[in-house]
């Protein structure tokens, strides 16, 4: 095909048009690579799909089809999340979840548009100022980069309200996680007689 392209001659019948053999093999390579490629790649297979549900970790058979599949969104701890010791981790917290069965309940969890539909700027359960209070700048990014939720009751916080790490066992959730000061007190004093289930971070 290619060669029959390069045949082509130019106007006067006298050489062979370089632009037009340079053009007919871009368009044969470009063919080549569609027939060669499939027109989409996916994940053969069954996988076992882990996502977050109001703080806790759930899980799922999904296939292919599955939308979420279909892009893979950066993050900071995208390469660590994927390692043997934190997958193990993340499956004995589906697993600590699934022990507890239908009386699992976990508070909901507050939303920035929970606050903007209210025409609010986002602001701490806690100390009831700006999350970003901290920050130089009130954009929507310095919004999402300084809000956080409280694991135990679902209150967007700010950084320096909930800085303490404490384990949630009654909601599955088994490893030291952000809870607001609030919380934190209210924990200690129903935990007294166990020491050391709440930690400093």
């Amino acid at each position: 095909d290619i060669m029959k392209r390069l045949s082509v001659r130019s106007g006067d019948g006298s050489e062979p048009d370089p632009a037009e053999g340079r053009a007919a093999s871009r368009r044969s390579k470009r063919g080549s690579k569609e027939r060669v490629l499939p027109h989409r790649l996916v994940v053969p297979g069954i996988t076992a799909h882990v996502y977050t549900w109001r703080g806790t970790q759930q899980a799922a058979l999904i296939d292919y089809r599955f939308p979420g599949l279909r892009r893979i969104q950066a993050s900071e701890s995208i390469i660590s999340d994927h390692r043997m010791k934190k997958i193990h981790a993340v499956f004995r917290s589906v697993r600590a979840v699934r022990a507890i069965g239908s009386s699992l309940s976990p508070p909901e969890w507050q939303s920035i548009k929970d606050h903007h539909a209210r025409g609010m700027y986002v602001e701490c359960g806690v100390c009831n100022y700006f999350v970003g209070w901290m920050h130089t700048g009130d954009s929507e990014a310095v919004e999402v980069r300084a809000t956080f939720n409280c694991f135990a009751c679902g209150k967007i916080v700010c950084k320096r309200c909930s800085e303490e790490r404490c384990p949630l066992p009654e909601l599955g959730i088994l490893n030291p996680v952000r809870v607001c000061d609030v919380c934190f007190s209210r924990l200690n004093l129903e935990v007294d007689s166990a020491a050391g289930v709440c930690a400093e971070p």
